[in-house]
This record gives structure tokens, sequence and C-alpha cells, in this order.
């Protein structure tokens, strides 16, 4: 309980409770507020199920996902996809960087309008320890194209771990916090030598262009999954024996969904509606292709090995 933020349990068979409003709002409530607008932005125009997922993936709130929603991506192999982490901030702020980056002409000023950004994501998703670890490690590789140094992805989630663990040292004993870092560290150290592994096996045509980004989107799932494994199947009991194809399936309607429910949240809750309704649409129509994807997958004959 302490890992999750929960020092204190109790019960009461009876109680006189009475709730009193301070005289000024502490400043963390604006944060509160463009949260629960934005939630409600996207309950409007989408149904239950895929709103709670765009939320769990937007902005890290799980509580209306159904038990068998999460169970299906879990055994799937997909429950990183509910948990802020650093693949999300890749495609939300890297998507951003790409626009200022394009617009502006310069990449350390990108780099710096980026930082508030990065700093407002980890806001709206509640400062949760996966927020925070893939948060400070995007800062510090900003703050690096900022300096115009050369960022150490390695020195970054150390540093970030630092961070959590100063803030919180009991977080290391919650299962979400080592699964992201197991993860993270895996890509870190294993995806770029297995990509130019197996591209070393093929001919010289083939080692540029699409498919050496096919050949990496494969190493990068591959690495994930082999690093958090053993601890999945030590939490759980069981691992996904399809994680690998599933996670290379849903590497593209998960990006669209990030982006597209990010756009409809931020939009939606501003009250630009023109342009909130066709990002829902799209954010939408990925959530019910993963729900399906991850229902038929979860159902498949000896798809976890105990």
């Amino acid at each position: 309980y302490e890992s999750m933020g929960i020092y204190v349990t109790g019960a009461a068979t009876a109680y006189d409770a009475s709730v009193s409003t301070p005289e000024q709002r502490p400043w963390t409530a604006l944060i509160s507020d463009a949260r629960a607008a934005m939630q409600r932005a996207v309950r409007t125009m989408l149904p239950e199920a895929e709103a709670g997922i765009i939320d769990a993936m937007v902005l890290g709130d799980r509580q209306s996902l159904s038990v068998e929603t999460q169970t299906a991506f879990r055994r799937c192999g997909l429950s990183a996809l509910l948990v802020v982490s650093g693949l999300h901030l890749s495609y939300l702020i890297g998507g951003l960087m790409q626009l200022l980056t394009g617009v502006l002409r310069v990449r350390r000023v990108a780099a710096a309008l980026c930082i508030p950004a990065t700093v407002l994501v980890m806001a709206l998703t509640g400062f949760n320890g996966s927020g925070i670890r893939a948060g400070t490690t995007m800062l510090i590789y900003l703050v690096g194209i900022v300096l115009i140094r050369v960022p150490d992805p390695i020195n970054s989630l150390g540093a970030a771990a630092m961070v959590l663990l100063a803030a919180q040292p009991m977080c290391a004993g919650n299962i979400g916090v080592q699964l992201s870092f197991l993860s993270t560290a895996g890509i870190l150290y294993w995806s770029k030598k297995w990509t130019a592994w197996i591209v070393s096996w093929l001919p010289a045509w083939a080692q540029h262009g699409r498919a050496h980004a096919v050949i990496a989107a494969c190493a990068v799932s591959a690495a994930a999954t082999a690093a958090t494994a053993p601890l999945t199947a030590m939490a759980f009991g069981e691992w996904s024996m399809i994680g690998v194809g599933m996670n290379l399936l849903a590497a593209i309607p998960a990006q669209i969904l990030l982006i597209g429910g990010a756009c409809a949240a931020g939009f939606g809750a501003l009250g630009w509606t023109a342009l909130a309704r066709p990002a829902a649409w799209c954010a939408g129509q990925m959530a019910r292709l993963l729900r399906f994807g991850t229902s038929v997958g979860s159902r498949c004959p000896m798809l976890t090995d105990p």
C-alpha cells in the first residue's frame, strides 16, 4: 500500500462528517479542473468504453475501464498502453517537437517550447510514478537539445529514478513503476543491438527505409517484452506469448489514438468542438479497434504461459 501512496487504512461503523470549502482554492485545483473538463469533453463525444481507453492512455485515469478490458489488454501483453509512459510522451511531445521544428525551423527553440508542454502533460496525468519517470527523462533530453549537449538516455533514466524515489521512496515497491523502468531499460540496452544484428543478415537494398523501420519496431517491442517477462510472470503468474506481435500490431492504432485523443480532449475542453469532433472520431475508431483486437486475442488458446 505504501508503494501506491496509501499510508493509513481504516473503517468506521458510524460517523458524523462535514465538508467545508476553503476560502482560497489551491493552484493545483486548476489542474484538476482542466483534467475534469477534458474527461467530460471526451465522454460527450464518445461511448463510455472508448472514452475510458482514451482517459487511461491520455490522462492516466483507469477508473472507468472495466475489469474485462484491463484483463484483455494484460493477457495480450498490452498493459503498458494503459499507463502513461515514455511511449506516450514520445508520441505526444515528439509529434509536437516535429511540428514546431517544421514551423519555426529552429530545433533549440522547439525543444524549449516543448519543456512546459511536457510539464503540463505530467501535471494532467497526476504526476504518477511512470509519468514522472517518462517526463523527467523527456525533460533531460529536451534540456540537452537546448544546451546543445548530446543527451545520454541511460543517465536520463537514472536521473528520473532519483527524482521519483526522492519524492516517494516507497514507490520502488510498486509493480507499475518497476515494469515501466524495466521496459525502458530493455529498450535502451537491447533494441538498437537487436535491430543492427537482424539488419546485418538482410540484403543491402532491405537495410534502409521501411524495412529497417519495421525491424526497429519489432526490436523495441521484443526488448520491452523480454525485459519485463520475468517480473510479469512472478507478479501475475503468467506472461503473454503473443505480446511482441500484439505490440507491433497495436503501434500505429495507439499512436493515432494518443494524438487524436489528446487533441479531442484539449479542443473539447476549450469549447472548440469543430476541431474536437473529428479528432474524437479518429481516436474512438482506434480505441474500438484495440478493444476488438484484445478481446479476440485474449481468448486465443495457449495465450499465456503459467
